[in-house]
């Protein structure tokens, strides 16, 4: 069945629909979000199949590497406008970021944050029922920890039993040195973890919902008064995020709907931070967002670390584990299949163990 399946697997699903039309032009719009490397290395392949056959492919991506590798001109818009195109021998990365964002960038990532000797939380032995095999590792107050892996080598669930969605089995989780039992996501919480899934309009946001609902929502204990909500502590909450996180919203009670995929997520992440969290749990945090955005994303967790928390991220750009990443912890097939201290770090090694 279609919703038994992972956001990965639906969206392979729905390139090989696209594929299986006899079309003169293909459109693909962020055909590589939900991808990891190797897959997207498949469609990069099917691509240039198209080509040489004589089809034409639109392709949409805030991956601007993938523009670099695969694309023969580009066109750039922004805020709903035409800015500019050309060809690809004619541009190169840094003016790209510049016409996308409006303005340039000195850096791609913020990273500042200085690793503590502090264990913040160990899992020992870990396992669950689907696919989580005896998976042990720490995470360090001030610290970014990578999960890498390709797609179904069990991040994610990791990150679901970490939460309390799946079934437990086996294994142990400290935080701060004292054994936790985490059955449900309110004891997660409750525990001071957060958790930004890889889907955001699927499990991270209320698309109905205005952006103060949705940033209010981990937290509506805290804002109500039995049945009744108390408006002006919702209103205060969501406009410290909106400013925090620097969220272009025209009103906290705009449909979140209608923001981009970069602002929604900063909702998201305002939503967990209202909840007062020591870890962050980020599953594919920059996915389907811009440039620009991503920065900012960065900023936030660089700026989290620095205050003594902890973000364990999982993330399938291995440009964004090189750049933001203090150790990797590489899954294959639901184990751990080594792990990398930062010195130690390249896309070879990621990838060697990854496969």
């Amino acid at each position: 069945m279609m919703m038994d399946l992972t956001v990965a697997e639906t969206q392979l699903v729905e390139i090989a629909k696209a594929l299986s039309y006899d079309a003169e032009v293909i459109i693909m719009d962020e055909p590589t979000s939900a991808l990891g490397e190797a897959e997207a290395d498949q469609l990069f392949a099917a691509i240039e199949v198209l080509k040489s056959h004589g089809k034409g492919v639109i392709y949409v991506s805030h991956r601007l590497s993938e523009i670099f590798s695969i694309c023969d001109s580009y066109t750039v818009f922004r805020d709903g406008a035409f800015v500019e195109s050309g060809a690809m021998v004619g541009i190169d990365k840094d003016r790209l970021i510049q016409l996308v964002v409006g303005r340039p960038l000195t850096e791609e990532f913020v990273k500042e944050n200085t690793p503590q000797a502090e264990e913040l939380l160990a899992v020992r032995g870990l396992s669950a029922d689907h696919g989580v095999r005896n998976v042990s590792f720490s995470l360090r107050r001030g610290e970014v920890l990578a999960l890498y892996g390709l797609m179904g080598s069990g991040r994610t669930e990791i990150f679901d039993r970490l939460f309390g969605l799946s079934d437990e089995t086996e294994g142990e989780i400290s935080i701060n040195g004292s054994r936790v039992d985490i059955p449900s996501p309110s004891a997660a919480i409750a525990a001071g973890l957060a958790y930004v899934t890889e889907d955001r309009k699927h499990s991270g946001l209320i698309l109905s919902g205005s952006v103060r609902d949705n940033l209010c929502l981990a937290t509506l204990d805290r804002m109500s008064a039995g049945p009744v909500m108390k408006s002006r502590c919702e209103a205060d909450a969501a406009e410290r995020m909106i400013r925090t996180l620097n969220i272009k919203t025209a009103s906290d009670k705009l449909s979140v709907s209608g923001l981009s995929g970069g602002n929604q997520q900063k909702v998201v992440l305002g939503k967990w931070f209202l909840t007062e969290p020591r870890i962050l749990l980020l599953d594919e945090p920059t996915r389907g967002v811009d440039v620009g955005a991503k920065r900012e994303i960065y900023r936030v967790m660089s700026d989290f670390t620095q205050a003594g928390g902890a973000v364990i991220m999982i993330s399938s750009e291995t440009d964004e584990v090189l750049g933001m990443a203090d150790r990797a912890v590489v899954m294959r097939d639901g184990r751990v299949a080594g792990e990398l201290n930062r010195a130690d770090f390249s896309a070879e090694k990621l990838l060697h163990l990854a496969a």
